[in-house]
């Protein structure tokens, strides 16, 4: 099994403060991003653009894959 299989990455936006899960209609820059993966590793960033949490959530999974992520780390 891949990495990008094991690893499914949550995508969650800002509103007001408050951490929403993001649905379909969420588009635009007015937003304020993190993602959490399945696997408890989170970017905690508290509304980030979408293009850093894309480049963390790739990053991570880039870890993951080549084995770079440890159990207690993940």
């Amino acid at each position: 099994m891949s990495a990008r299989s094991e690893h499914r990455v949550r995508w969650y936006a800002y509103l007001d403060g408050e951490r929403i899960q993001r649905t379909a209609r969420m588009n635009g820059a007015d937003w304020g991003w993190d993602a959490v993966c399945s696997c408890g590793w989170e970017t905690r960033t508290g509304g980030a653009i979408q293009q850093r949490i894309r480049d963390d959530v790739y990053w991570h999974r880039w870890e993951a894959e080549h084995g770079y992520l440890d159990e207690e780390a993940s």
